[in-house]
């Protein structure tokens, strides 16, 4: 069993899509293991890369409603990837987006959350974890020396959540 965690992100794409599901099925599918922070509840490191676009839903709900879900999500453009039983039997998988983009100095998102996170866990100091790519999160990037040329790139993020 997997221990309690109290930290949950996402962003509003991911809020309207659970918000419009919910209208769809006329109840709000309960949701589980959405995205935490690195080394928190994370399922074999999924969590990182589904940065806070995915919903782990169905897990207390009848199989025949569980099926319901799944049907109702696979229909929904909102979704861009859908999976039933694969991370466990009893659970429904709905993503919006699983990829990491690039990233550069002054973006805001989500993504800049988990990249603070990331540098945190590496041992950098005197990052908040704001979202915001500011100037303590580029000092940072250029002190661990793994390449940042000014674009946090693919190669860049899979050193860092290693």
């Amino acid at each position: 069993m997997l221990p309690s965690c109290d930290t949950l992100w996402t962003d509003e794409r991911t809020l309207f899509a659970y918000t419009l599901l919910s209208d769809i099925l006329g109840y709000t599918p309960d949701a589980y293991l959405n995205f935490r922070r690195i080394g928190e509840c994370s399922a074999r490191g999924e969590s990182q890369r589904l940065a806070g676009h995915t919903l782990i839903l169905g897990r207390r709900i009848s199989k025949a409603d569980r099926e319901e879900l799944y049907h109702t999500c696979l229909r929904m453009p909102e979704f861009s990837l859908v999976r039933y039983g694969v991370l466990a039997p009893r659970w429904v998988e709905c993503s919006i987006d699983a990829s990491f983009p690039n990233l550069y100095a002054g973006d805001v998102s989500v993504y800049v959350f988990v990249l603070q996170d990331a540098l945190i866990k590496n041992g950098m100091r005197g990052i908040a974890l704001s979202g915001v790519f500011d100037a303590a999160t580029e000092n940072a990037l250029k002190q661990l020396d793994m390449g940042y040329s000014g674009i946090v790139t693919h190669k860049l993020w899979r050193k860092l959540l290693k």
